[in-house]
């Protein structure tokens, strides 16, 4: 994966959270698959599917893994599970979209630009792709049929994903807002990645305990990457 980073705001640098979020579901996905019985790690291919035993198994046929990526960046979560064979709806804001198209277009991920008049019968979002979009947490008015627009679209998110925004209780809310208003009760998984010195935290880790009292997990740091151990961040599972 190649990310191109930029001072210009703190969207277009690549922070360690993401890193760490990253790394840990890719070591996670190869564990998984050892487990169901592949015994060399040399054959195996990451899978977000397998790695987070998604509910995806009666529309596998028709459709591939969904994701939302909330606060992309530079897109590097995003690219990494287009690899593992996701279809990734990544979202950013402003001026940030154009650095995350780039660095997708870098990586053979971006796929936007073969949706230009497409017909009904194409669906928006494809195995091993990245779909860019611009998403305002405060002022969307998108609903989850308007970011899957076309016709055969299936409009539910199996996975969303979000690191490192919770820069304040404002970023907090908004961030648990999305996930309520794209997310699938009974269905959606959340991925999220949190540091710990962020103002807005604890906030997010209280208020998702309130919102999903039993579906909240936090991975033990034990689990992580063995190269990227460390207590500055959190990783959550919540099952809407």
């Amino acid at each position: 994966v190649i990310i191109e980073e930029s001072c210009t705001s703190i969207a277009t640098r690549v922070w360690d959270c993401a890193v760490v979020t990253t790394k840990w579901l890719e070591r996670r996905s190869l564990l998984s698959q050892m487990e169901i019985g592949m015994s060399s790690s040399s054959t195996l291919v990451p899978d977000v599917a397998t790695a987070l035993k998604l509910n995806v198994d009666p529309l596998k046929e028709t459709r591939p893994t969904q994701v939302l990526e909330l606060g992309a960046g530079l897109g590097l979560l995003s690219i990494c599970l287009a690899k593992m064979g996701a279809a990734v709806l990544s979202t950013e804001y402003g001026a940030a979209v154009a650095h995350l198209k780039k660095n997708c277009v870098q990586n053979n991920a971006d796929v936007s630009q073969y949706y230009h008049g497409a017909s009904p019968t194409t669906t928006t979002l494809s195995s091993g792709s990245v779909l860019c979009r611009e998403l305002d947490w405060y002022k969307t008015t998108e609903t989850l049929r308007s970011l899957l627009p076309l016709e055969n679209d299936t409009p539910i998110f199996d996975l969303i994903v979000v690191t490192d925004c919770s820069l304040s209780t404002r970023d907090s809310i908004g961030v648990l807002d999305m996930i309520q208003r794209y997310g699938t009760r009974g269905h959606t998984k959340c991925l999220v990645g949190l540091c710990r010195e962020r103002e807005g935290t604890s906030f997010f880790i209280d208020n998702a305990q309130k919102l999903y009292p039993s579906g909240v997990s936090v991975v033990p740091t034990a689990e992580y990457h063995e190269q990227y151990q460390t207590n500055r961040h959190i990783i959550l599972l919540i099952e809407l």
